[in-house]
């Protein structure tokens, strides 16, 4: 997870999204005593999809000195970069052969370290004012990454399952 300098709160969960809560967004100190209608009141946290999160949990972080970027790791050796305010995919580069578990970006300059399961650490800075567009094969990407998140979220449910029906304490 990462902070930004506007007191939001960035979390990656392993095959999962990353989802970005605002200040004030929970349920308070005492979360157990919440009333229904104040839970149901709740903002929706923001999302970001399109990295693949299932062997590692991935490091987040905000990118920029104004926290106006997110950016992420991916079990297929890509960094993700988003736009924070629409969600949008703006930058997706090849990190690493396999995977990138961590980005870490510089606090005050357009820069960033990235790492993963070699034994290197990368760093990225601008070197150009050409922007290339887009990989060819992101929806290919984003949509693999989904599959594989219902997937496995269904065998989840699937073990769940089976736990609730095999736990000792169960009543007939």
């Amino acid at each position: 997870m990462s902070y930004s300098n506007t007191s939001e709160l960035l979390v990656s969960y392993n095959n999962e999204l990353i989802y970005l809560f605002q200040k004030n967004m929970g349920l308070g100190p005492y979360p157990v005593a919440a009333s229904q209608e104040h839970v149901d009141s709740l903002d929706e946290p923001q999302m970001y999809t399109g990295h693949k999160n299932n062997f590692m949990v991935k490091g987040v972080s905000f990118f920029r000195p104004d926290s106006e970027h997110v950016m992420s790791g991916s079990d297929y050796g890509h960094i993700f970069v988003w736009k924070k305010k629409d969600s949008r995919v703006i930058r997706i580069m090849e990190g690493n052969k396999c995977i990138v578990n961590q980005v870490e970006p510089h606090p005050n300059i357009s820069a960033f370290a990235s790492s993963g399961l070699e034994k290197d650490t990368t760093l990225w800075a601008p070197v150009s004012n050409n922007i290339p567009p887009l990989v060819h094969e992101l929806l290919q990407i984003m949509e693999s990454s989904r599959q594989t998140r219902d997937n496995i979220s269904r065998l989840r449910l699937k073990l769940e399952v089976l736990m609730d029906v095999f736990r000792p304490n169960r009543r007939q």
